[in-house]
């Protein structure tokens, strides 16, 4: 018994698989080609052809297993052709607004018509009210001033100056309403310090 196990595994190692309950052994290999002989050089002696393992004849053929069932078929759906996603659209560009118009420059108020003769008279009151008030802030000792104080000196200072020049452009009303302001401001000022 022992030996039919041998046999059988011999076989089953042999042939790899089996097929329609025959065993398939490997074909034999063609003999070597033999040299010529070369004067007194004997040819070298050759090996005889492997002999074939034959299957004993009292073993039965191995047992074919039988091909799996086949899955049953069913119908394939036809695929629904899925339309492409609808193309979305860039956003529409941003309007960019146009650049606002630069701010006209206000209208110049024009100093009411006067007549030479007054236009002299307002002139010379006006360069008065200069002179007072330049008079007036030479009189303040400013190390003795508090911060707003100084601020104040400065807003006077900028009033002659601007007092100035509107009598330089010949508007000798603007002129004499900063000359005015000018002269008020001083005047508040050395009576704060007395």
């Amino acid at each position: 018994m022992t030996a039919r196990v041998a046999a059988l595994a011999l076989v089953v190692v042999l042939s790899g698989c089996a097929s329609a309950g025959r065993v398939a052994f490997p074909a034999p290999s063609p003999p070597p080609v033999r040299s010529v002989e070369v004067a007194g050089v004997p040819a070298p002696a050759v090996a005889p052809p492997p002999a074939r393992v034959t299957p004993p004849p009292d073993l039965p053929p191995a047992p074919v297993p039988p091909p799996p069932p086949a899955a049953p078929s069913r119908p394939v759906p036809p695929v629904a052709a899925v339309p492409p996603p609808p193309a979305i659209a860039p956003p529409p560009p941003v309007p960019v607004p146009p650049p606002a118009p630069s701010p006209a420059p206000p209208p110049r108020v024009l100093a009411p018509q006067v007549s030479s003769e007054d236009e002299r008279k307002i002139q010379t009151e006006t360069q008065r009210r200069i002179e007072r008030t330049e008079r007036l802030v030479r009189q303040i000792d400013q190390r003795r001033l508090a911060a707003d104080q100084q601020e104040n000196l400065l807003t006077v200072q900028s009033f002659l100056t601007k007092a100035r020049e509107a009598l330089t452009e010949r508007d000798v009303q603007r002129a004499l309403t900063l000359a005015d302001k000018a002269y008020l401001l001083a005047d508040q000022l050395t009576r704060m310090l007395r």
